[in-house]
């Protein structure tokens, strides 16, 4: 009885019927903020720097469009600005990983793999006082799986290319009779595509440990590796041999100054495959790991 109270009192009121206010609504344009929010968005992905890897891309298709330049100032800059504030944990980590390689051998490449994580979450852009922490060093634990995979895929192919460059050398040596200088061209001929493979295969294990809650395994991360290895490998190859050059220097007193050394050429290493295959905003969460061999 209430209900049809009301409506005949808003029939006398000269209330419009809800069927003629139908096409009226349909008809009434969109507000013009609904969209702000999406240009809002748009000008924030705009302002991230160009190594930032969105969440919400496929990471193959967009490192297939991703450029970069090798700049040894502008990382050593940036790299420097890292080293002084946090050389205390950095060679603390660095130590750790060299002592834990003898105790555990191979499995070191897990606390390898975490002091890279720690130096990386130290330079993201969602970490803007480039706060490291300690504890980012047993990262890689909640990798055991993908990483003992990706150790056993890279000793594979480097063992595949030593045994092909023996039974070539041995097969000129012994059945062609070459001079010694033949062969000694034919040795030098296989460093380059030994220390490409080589290089690549370590790279690889950045983008297993930084994508990998994207589905990134071993065998997905090698090939991108080596795709955008090949995109500035001459300056690549240039700024490691610069790195190398400089741990070298620091070996020659009595290795003491290598703990000073290598410390800062891994942040430079760091930052240079950051710049080669860029990074996610927010920083590695070891809850999310996907076991993806």
């Amino acid at each position: 009885w209430g209900v049809f109270s009301l409506l005949s009192s808003m029939s006398h009121k000269g209330y419009v019927p809800l069927q003629q206010l139908q096409p009226i609504v349909e008809a009434k344009p969109e507000p013009a903020y609904v969209n702000a929010p999406v240009a809002e968005v748009a000008e924030l992905e705009e302002a991230l720097p160009h190594h930032v890897v969105p969440h919400d891309v496929d990471y193959a298709s967009w490192l297939s469009a991703h450029s970069y330049d090798v700049n040894l100032c502008e990382l050593f800059r940036e790299a420097w600005a890292l080293y002084k504030n946090h050389l205390p944990i950095l060679m603390g980590g660095m130590l750790f990983t060299f002592v834990s390689a003898f105790l555990i051998g191979p499995f070191a490449i897990l606390l390898a793999v975490g002091y890279f994580m720690m130096i990386l979450n130290g330079a993201r852009v969602s970490n803007p006082s480039n706060r490291m922490v300690f504890n980012d060093m047993f990262a890689g634990f909640t990798l055991f799986t993908p990483l003992v995979g990706y150790v056993l895929v890279k000793a594979i192919l480097m063992i595949s290319i030593l045994v092909l460059a023996a039974v070539s050398l041995h097969a000129t040596h012994h059945y062609l009779h070459a001079p010694r200088g033949v062969l000694i061209a034919e040795a030098l001929a296989f460093v380059v595509p030994f220390s490409y493979v080589a290089v690549a295969t370590c790279l690889a294990g950045g983008i297993l440990a930084e994508f990998h809650t994207q589905k990134i395994g071993v065998f997905a991360s090698i090939g991108l590796a080596h795709r955008q290895l090949y995109k500035r490998w001459i300056k690549v190859f240039a700024a490691l041999f610069v790195l190398h050059m400089m741990n070298s220097f620091g070996m020659m007193f009595c290795g003491i100054g290598a703990l000073f050394t290598s410390p800062f050429t891994a942040v430079v290493s760091v930052l240079l495959w950051r710049q080669m295959f860029g990074a996610l905003a927010r920083e590695y969460r070891a809850g999310e790991c996907v076991v993806c061999v």
